[in-house]
Formats: structure tokens, sequence, C-alpha cells
């Protein structure tokens, strides 16, 4: 039932974005699970492989050494990257010391602009 609403979702999603030439931002958190035994464990999206499916673009956002960072992780047109950047009060811009292949994105890209 999950499975068939979020797909449901994710095809409305897609349709909007595609007849108003709009970009969907769709986020879905990671969550750990633990592996078999409790002997490992990996990050897996809170809502599931089949919201995760959904989005053509995948970006990972996170902090390192108290730095933000995008890491391109899904994409049918670009090969992966990372890149550093800034939350303001005008919004999201490259970190001032760290442009790196000219591109910053947040969320995750459905279906839309390019």
């Amino acid at each position: 039932m999950r499975a068939r609403l979020l797909n449901g979702s994710a095809q409305r999603l897609t349709e909007l974005a595609r007849n108003r030439n709009i970009a969907v931002v769709l986020m879905n958190q990671v969550t750990t699970k633990i592996g078999d035994r409790g002997s490992s464990s990996f990050l897996a999206p809170a809502l599931g492989e089949t919201w995760a499916h959904a989005c053509t673009n995948r970006i990972m956002l996170y902090w390192q050494d108290g730095q933000r960072y995008a890491r391109l992780y899904k994409s049918p047109s670009r090969k992966s990257d990372i890149v550093a950047y800034l939350v303001t009060q005008e919004g999201v811009s490259y970190h001032p010391t760290s442009v790196l292949h000219g591109w910053v994105a947040v969320g995750c890209a459905v279906a839309g602009r390019r």
C-alpha cells in the first residue's frame, strides 16, 4: 500500500514538472539500518527504495569539518561530483574558496528544467 501511494505521488510530481517545465525537489532523509546479526550498518532511505528510485538526479547533503557539501550521487547526464556550498540570507551559493566543476544544487530533481 505504501509503495503504491509513493509511486502515485512520484508520477503526479513528474507530470507536474514536465507540464509546467519546472524542477520538483523531493527530500528523503536517510536512516541507519543494521545488517544481519548486527555486524554491520549502512545508510538507507527513510521512505524506502521506492521513493529513492523516483528521483532522476540524487544529491546527498552533508557536513564535514564544519563545511556543507552537496554530492551528486545519481544523474543520467552528469558524472558524480562534490561541491562545497553556503546557506546565507541571500540563498544557496558556492563556497567562496571551493568552486569544483561549475554546479551547485540542493535536493532531488524528479524532472523538469535542465
